[in-house]
C-alpha cells in the first residue's frame, strides 16, 4: 500500500506531505498489517505514545492496539467494500465548544482485488461548517485525488457538484466547461446513461456505497470504467457524496482475452473428445502426453494409466527404432500412414489405421497419431470374400435352375442344375433364347409378358417351362436386372424354382396358417432371442396393436424384470440343446408396463444353423388369482386344523380299494408319527391299534362300509403311539357313497380321549373299591365283634370268680389275674391294630413321604427287635451293603419292617435266622425288598388268607405267641399307599419270604425352559435349595417327556410358553401317560395370567409361580413337592 502512495509523486515529497497533513492517516495492507502511520495520527490521542513504536507489519486488529478494537467490525467490513465513518472520541476546546474525533475507513482495490485500506482521523466541532462552506481545494484529499490519476466528483446530498477532478480520458466523454453546481445526474448521463438515475436512487435510499461497471465505444475503441458512489457523513449527518471514475479498460481487455482463450481451449477439447478417431499425442521421445476419450474407448485404457508411457505400449510392433525411422521420414506438412495391430486393455486384438503427423517447433515437436479401427472393415472384407465364395458354391450346387440373360433374352450362362433338368448341353442352351424354353401358352395363361417379367419392378411369378423331352415344369421365376455404373441394364439374373411339390403342400400350409391366425393362444417364433414371427393373439395378450410391433424385438422385452434371469436361462438351455422345461409360468410385462402371469408351452427346431423356439402363450392371471385364493383358503384351513388336538383324515376309492389320501399335521400329536409316514404306509394306522382291540375295530368298520343305509359311526379303541404308550382314541367316521351305495370317500375325525378314559376307569376303580370296602368292613366287623367278645368274656368270667368265690386259693387268684392280664393285653393289641388300620383306611394317618436312606430304617428296626430275637436265640441281619434311597414315610416304613420282622421272630425256632435284603426293581423306578426267615413256614392253602382284614388269619408262634391278625393287613395298606406291592413265598416247615416294593427316590430334578439364561439362573438357585439333587435340563415339553419316561425325576419345574410343546401340553400328556412314580410339577413362567393359572389348576398342579419368583415361597414349594409323590 505504501508503494501505491509512492507512485503518486516522488517518495520524499509524498511522505513529507502525509507527515504534515492536518489529519491522522493510517495505511494497512490486505493482511491487515500496518504499513504507515503519520505523526498527526498520534496527536488525536487515539493511540498511546508507545504505539508509535509499533514495528511495521503489526496487525491492525491485534489486541496490542486496544483503542481500535471497538471498530474492528467496521475495519473488517472494508474488505467487502463497505466504507464507514464513526465518532470515536469527544473533548472540550478552550472556548468550551465540543470537539469530536471521527475515523473514516476506505478500501483500496487493484483489478477488483482487495489491497488494503486507509483510516483517516479528523476533529470536528459540533458547529462544523456546512458542505457549502468547505473549501475542497484546501483539504488533504485534494492533493491525493489529483495525483491518483482517477476522475472524481464531490456533491452534496442535493447532488449538486461541489468539487470535481477529470483526467483526459473522462474529459473526452463528459460535458465541457465548469461543472460546479451542476447536477451529477446530468453530468454523468453521457457515461452511465439510464443507469445514472438508478444508481443515485439506490444510493439515496440505502446510504451505502454503490459500484457499477460501464463500457462504451470511444473513437472506435472500447473503454471501461468502474464508477463508485460513496456517501460521507459530517457529525453523523449524511452531507456529501464522493463519486470516483476509475479506468479499468486494460483490466477488462485482459479478462476478455483470457475468456476467449478459455473458450477456445474448451472448444478444442470438445472437438478432440467428439471425434470418432482416437487421438494420441506423444512428445519427441515417443511418450504419450495426450489421450482423448475415443482412445479410451478404442484401447480400454484411461489417460492416467497410459500417460508418459512409450507409444509401443499400445502398438507392440513399435519400438524406439521404428519411432525414430518415422520421425525421420516425416517432412514438414506431410504425414505417415500405416495399418497396425494393437492390444487393448482386455487383451483383445484391435486392428487400426494410423496416420502420424508432426506439430510444433523443432525443439518442442509433438507427434499426433490419428487411429481408426479397421477391425470391422477387415471383417467385412473377409465376409465379402467368404460370401462371394459361398454364393458361387450356392449357384453351382443349387437345386434351383439359374441362368443369365442378355437384354434380348438370350441365354449367356446356365448352372449345372439347369443343364441337368432341361437335358441340354451347355453349348445348346447358349444358342437359345429364354422364350424357346417357356411352355406354350404359359405367358398368356398367367396374363404375363416377358418384357414385364424382365422389368426391375416385377416380383416372383409362376412360369411353366418345357424340357427337351417336352416335360412341363411349373417354376417360380425370379428375374433381377444387373445394372452398370450408369444405371444401364447389363444382363438379367434368372432363378427358376421347381414348385410342383409345393403346390401340393400349399393347401396344407394354408390350413396351418388359418389355425395359426385363428388361435386364441399367442404363438411366436424366435431365433437369437429375436421375434421373427408372431400371431395377432400373441400381440393382443401383451398389449401390442399388431404383430408387426413385436417383430425384431428381444423376447425378454415381454418378461417382467424379476423373471428375466429364469426365462433367459431356459432360452439359453434350448439354444445349447440342454434340458429345459417344455411348459412353465413366468411374470410377463404388458406394453404399458403392467405385469401379469403367463403360461408358455415351448418347442424348438433347427434351421439355418440356428435354434428356432416356438412358444404357445396364454394369460393365466385369473387362474393364478383363483389358485392363490384356494391356497389362502387352504392355509386358513390348515392353520385351524394344525392348531387343534384332534386330527382329520380322508380316504378315497382307488383301484376298487379305499386308501388314505390325507391327514392333518395334528396326527403327530396323537400318534407320534408324521403325515408322510401314514401316507407312505397305508396299513400303518391298523398296525398301531392295540392287539386286543383290532378285531373289534375291523368288525365295526366293515359293518359300517357294507351297510348302504349307514352314513356314520363312532369307534373307541386303544393305539400304541410311537413312544410305546397306550392312547385311547375316538374315531368319528362319515362315509360318502355313490348312487349304488358303494363308499367313495371316507372322512374321519380322531380325538385323544385318554384323559376321559382314565377318569372313567378311575371312577370305576373308586366305585369298585368302595363296594369292596363296604363288603370288607361288614366281614371285618363280624370278626372283630367275635374277637372282642372272647377276651371280654374271659375277663368278665375270671373277675366274677374272683369276686364271688371266696374259697379260691392264692395260687388260683394269681392264675386268674394272669389270665385277665393276658386277655387285656390281647384286647389292647387288637384295638391298637384296629385303630392303625382304620386311620390308614380313612386317610387320617399322617403320610409325609420323603427321600430317605432305607438302610437307616432297616437298622433302626433291627435294633428295636434285637432283644426279642436274642431271647429266642435267632440271628437277625441286614444284607443291604450300599446306601439305598427310596421315597417313603419314615414312620410308616419303620412299622412295616417292625411288623414283618416281629412276625418272622414269632414263627422262627431257636437257632434260626432272619435277614433283610434288597435289589433294584424292574425299570429302575422302585426297589424290591425281602424279609426272609427260616421259620415254620405257611401252608399253601393259608397263603391266600394273608394280608386280608376280612379273613383275619392268625396262629400262635413257636413259643405260644399270639397276635391280632391285623399286622399283615396294615403292612399291605402301608405298602400300597406308597405305590408298591407285597406278596409272600413260603414252603411249610422251611420258612417264608415276604417280598414288597417301594418307589425309588430319584436323585434328579428336571428343569424345563427354552431360555438358556433362565435355566442357568434357576439351576444355581436349585443347587442352593436342594444341594443333594442333580439338576437335569430340557428346552421344551417334548424333550422333557422323553427324559421323564427314560429316567423319572423327583420333581419337574417347567416354563409355560416353549417351542414344539408348551408346559401345559407337557403336563396334560404326563397325566395321560401310563407310568408309575409320576413326579410332581411346579410351573415357573414369566407369562402366567389368571386363565392359564386356572388351566394348570385343572391339571392338579399345586404350585404355579410368576417370574421373578419369591425365593422363600419357591423353596417351600420345592421341599413340600419332594415330600409328595403321585402314585397311579
Amino acid at each position: 500500500m505504501s508503494q501505491d502512495l509512492h507512485n503518486l509523486s516522488s517518495p520524499e515529497k509524498t511522505l513529507g506531505f502525509l507527515e504534515e497533513a492536518p489529519a491522522g492517516i493510517l495505511i494497512f495492507s490486505s493482511g491487515w498489517e500496518v504499513t504507515y502511520v503519520n505523526k498527526t495520527f498520534f496527536e488525536f490521542g487515539v493511540l498511546d505514545q508507545d504505539s508509535a513504536r509499533i514495528p511495521a507489519g503489526k496487525n491492525l486488529l491485534d489486541s496490542a492496539i486496544p483503542q481500535l478494537l471497538d471498530i474492528a467490525g467496521e475495519i473488517t467490513g472494508l474488505e467487502e467494500g463497505k466504507f464507514f465513518e464513526k465518532k470515536i472520541k469527544s473533548m472540550r476546546a478552550i472556548d468550551g465548544s465540543e470537539i469530536s474525533v471521527f475515523v473514516k475507513g476506505s478500501s483500496m482495490y487493484t483489478g477488483g482485488v482487495f489491497q488494503g485500506g486507509m483510516l483517516l482521523l479528523q476533529d470536528l466541532r459540533l458547529e462544523a461548517k456546512s458542505p457549502d462552506d468547505i473549501n475542497f481545494e484546501d483539504t488533504l484529499l485534494n492533493g491525493i485525488i489529483k495525483q491518483s490519476g482517477d476522475s472524481c466528483f464531490i456533491t452534496g446530498y442535493d447532488l449538486k457538484i461541489k468539487y470535481f477532478h477529470l483526467n483526459s480520458l473522462v474529459q473526452r466523454i463528459l460535458p465541457e466547461g465548469d461543472l460546479i453546481n451542476r447536477g451529477a445526474e446530468e453530468v454523468l448521463y453521457p457515461l452511465l446513461k439510464q443507469k445514472t438515475t438508478q444508481i443515485l436512487n439506490l444510493l439515496m435510499a440505502n446510504k451505502e456505497k454503490v459500484t457499477e461497471k460501464v463500457s462504451l465505444e470511444l473513437d472506435g475503441q472500447r473503454v471501461s470504467f468502474q464508477a463508485s458512489f460513496i456517501p460521507f457523513s459530517i457529525t453523523g449527518t449524511p452531507r456529501l457524496i464522493y463519486i470516483s471514475l476509475k479506468d479499468i479498460t486494460s483490466e477488462e481487455n485482459e479478462n476478455l482475452r483470457r475468456q476467449y482463450e478459455l473458450n477456445e481451449l474448451k472448444q478444442y477439447q470438445f472437438i478432440t473428445s467428439s471425434v470418432t478417431d482416437a487421438v494420441i499425442t506423444t512428445d519427441k521421445e515417443g511418450n504419450i502426453i495426450f489421450w482423448n476419450k475415443s482412445a479410451e474407448e478404442l484401447f480400454g485404457y484411461c489417460k492416467s494409466e497410459i500417460y508418459k508411457l512409450f507409444i509401443g505400449r499400445i502398438f507392440h510392433s513399435f519400438d524406439e527404432e521404428n519411432f525414430i525411422q518415422i520421425k525421420n521420414e516425416l517432412l514438414p506438412g506431410s504425414s505417415y500412414e500405416t495399418e497396425l495391430r494393437a492390444e487393448a486393455k482386455d487383451k483383445k486384438e484391435e486392428y487400426v489405421s494410423v496416420k502420424v503427423s508432426a506439430t510444433g517447433e523443432a525443439n518442442d515437436t509433438a507427434y499426433i497419431f490419428l487411429c481408426s479401427s479397421i477391425k470391422e472393415r477387415l471383417r467385412v472384407e473377409r465376409d465379402l470374400r467368404i460370401s462371394e465364395e459361398r454364393f458361387r458354391n450356392i449357384v453351382i450346387n443349387a437345386n434351383e435352375f439359374i441362368c443369365n440373360l442378355d437384354t434380348d433374352g438370350n441365354i449367356i450362362y446356365v448352372n449345372p442344375a439347369f443343364l441337368k433338368i432341361f437335358d441340354y448341353t451347355e453349348g445348346e442352351l447358349l444358342q437359345k433364347n429364354i422364350r424357346d424354353l417357356i411352355y406354350p401358352g404359359s405367358l398368356t395363361e398367367e396374363g404375363l409378358k416377358l418384357s414385364s417379367l424382365l422389368d426391375s419392378q416385377s416380383g416372383p411369378s409362376e412360369l411353366s417351362l418345357v424340357t427337351r423331352t417336352g416335360e412341363k415344369i411349373v417354376t417360380l421365376a425370379n428375374f433381377s436386372p444387373i445394372m452398370d455404373l450408369n444405371d444401364t441394364v447389363k444382363y438379367h439374373n434368372c432363378i427358376f424354382t421347381d414348385i410342383t411339390e409345393q403346390k401340393l403342400a400349399q393347401k396344407e400350409l394354408q390350413m396351418v396358417r388359418s389355425v395359426y391366425e385363428a388361435s386364441q393362444d399367442g404363438i411366436s417364433v424366435e431365433a437369437d432371442r429375436k421375434f421373427i414371427l408372431v400371431n395377432e393373439s400373441f400381440a393382443g395378450i401383451f398389449g401390442y396393436g399388431s404383430a408387426s410391433e413385436l417383430i425384431g424385438k428381444d423376447s425378454l422385452d415381454i418378461v417382467a424384470n424379476e423373471d428375466i434371469p429364469k426365462v433367459a436361462k431356459f432360452i439359453k438351455a434350448r439354444e445349447n440343446k440342454e434340458p429345459a422345461p417344455d411348459r412353465y409360468e413366468f411374470l410377463a410385462r404388458h406394453k404399458d408396463g403392467s405385469v401379469f402371469y403367463a403360461e408358455v408351452s415351448v418347442t424348438s427346431y433347427e434351421a439355418e444353423n440356428k435354434t428356432h423356439i416356438v412358444s404357445v402363450c396364454r394369460d393365466v392371471t385369473e387362474r393364478k388369482r383363483t389358485q392363490q385364493a384356494l391356497k389362502d383358503s387352504e392355509e386358513r384351513y390348515r392353520s385351524i386344523t394344525d392348531n387343534i388336538d384332534d386330527f382329520l383324515w380322508t380316504a378315497e376309492r382307488i383301484d376298487r380299494n379305499m386308501r388314505p389320501v390325507f391327514y392333518t399335521s395334528s396326527i403327530e400329536k396323537v400318534t407320534g408319527y408324521g403325515q408322510e409316514e401314514f401316507l407312505s404306509d397305508s396299513k400303518l394306522w391298523f398296525k398301531l391299534i392295540y392287539p386286543d382291540d383290532l378285531k373289534t375295530v375291523n368288525k365295526k368298520l366293515k359293518n359300517l362300509l357294507q351297510d348302504p343305509a349307514r352314513q356314520s359311526d363312532e369307534i373307541e379303541f386303544r393305539i400304541i403311539n410311537k413312544s410305546g404308550n397306550i392312547t385311547w382314541v375316538r374315531n368319528k367316521i362319515k362315509v360318502k357313497r355313490d348312487s349304488m351305495g358303494l363308499p367313495q370317500r371316507i372322512f374321519g375325525l380322531v380325538s385323544d380321549i385318554s384323559l376321559y378314559k382314565k377318569a372313567s376307569e378311575d371312577l370305576e376303580k373308586v366305585t369298585e373299591a368302595l363296594r369292596e370296602s363296604n363288603d370288607t368292613k361288614d366281614k371285618f366287623l363280624s370278626i372283630i365283634s367275635h374277637d372282642l367278645r372272647t377276651p371280654f368274656s374271659s375277663i368278665l368270667g375270671f373277675t366274677d370268680l374272683l369276686l364271688s368265690d371266696e374259697g379260691l386259693s392264692e395260687v388260683q387268684r394269681t392264675q386268674y389275674i394272669t389270665f385277665i392280664q393276658e386277655s387285656s393285653k390281647n384286647m389292647l393289641a387288637l384295638v391298637n391294630s384296629l385303630l392303625d388300620w382304620t386311620r390308614l383306611q380313612t386317610g387320617r394317618m399322617k403320610f409325609e413321604p420323603e427321600r430317605l436312606n432305607i438302610r437307616e430304617v432297616i437298622q433302626k428296626s433291627i435294633t428295636i427287635m434285637a432283644g426279642t430275637a436274642l431271647q429266642k436265640g435267632i440271628r437277625l441281619e441286614m444284607l443291604l451293603e450300599q446306601d439305598t434311597y427310596v421315597h417313603a414315610d419314615q414312620n410308616l416304613l419303620l412299622q412295616v419292617f417292625n411288623n414283618l420282622i416281629s412276625n418272622s421272630i414269632k414263627f422262627t425256632n431257636s437257632g434260626g435266622s432272619i435277614s433283610v435284603s434288597g435289589r433294584p426293581g424292574k425299570g429302575l423306578t422302585n426297589y424290591h425288598f425281602i424279609v426272609k426267615d427260616t421259620g415254620v413256614g405257611i401252608k399253601k392253602e393259608d397263603l391266600g388268607k394273608l394280608f386280608h382284614v376280612d379273613s383275619k388269619f392268625t396262629l400262635e408262634g413257636t413259643k405260644g405267641e399270639k397276635g391280632s391278625g391285623l399286622g399283615l393287613s396294615i403292612v399291605r395298606e402301608i405298602i400300597e399307599k406308597h405305590g408298591g406291592e407285597i406278596y409272600v413265598e413260603s414252603e411249610f416247615g422251611k420258612g417264608s419270604e415276604f417280598h414288597f416294593t417301594l418307589p425309588a427316590a430319584a436323585a434328579n430334578i428336571l428343569l424345563v425352559d427354552d431360555n438358556k439364561t433362565d435355566r442357568l439362573l434357576y439351576q444355581k438357585i436349585l443347587k442352593n435349595i436342594v444341594p443333594n439333587y442333580i439338576i437335569d435340563e430340557a428346552s421344551n415339553g417334548e424333550e422333557a417327556l422323553e427324559i421323564i419316561v427314560r429316567k423319572t425325576p423327583a420333581l419337574v419345574i417347567t416354563d409355560h410358553s416353549m417351542p414344539l410343546m408348551s408346559g401345559y401340553d407337557m403336563v396334560r400328556n404326563l397325566n395321560g401317560m401310563d407310568i408309575k412314580g409320576k413326579p410332581p410339577v411346579i410351573v415357573l413362567s414369566g407369562d402366567i395370567n389368571k386363565h392359564i393359572f386356572e388351566e394348570y389348576r385343572e391339571l392338579q398342579v399345586e404350585y404355579i409361580f410368576q417370574k421373578p419368583v419369591d425365593l422363600t415361597n419357591f423353596k417351600t414349594a420345592i421341599e413340600r413337592s419332594l415330600r409328595k409323590a403321585l402314585f397311579y
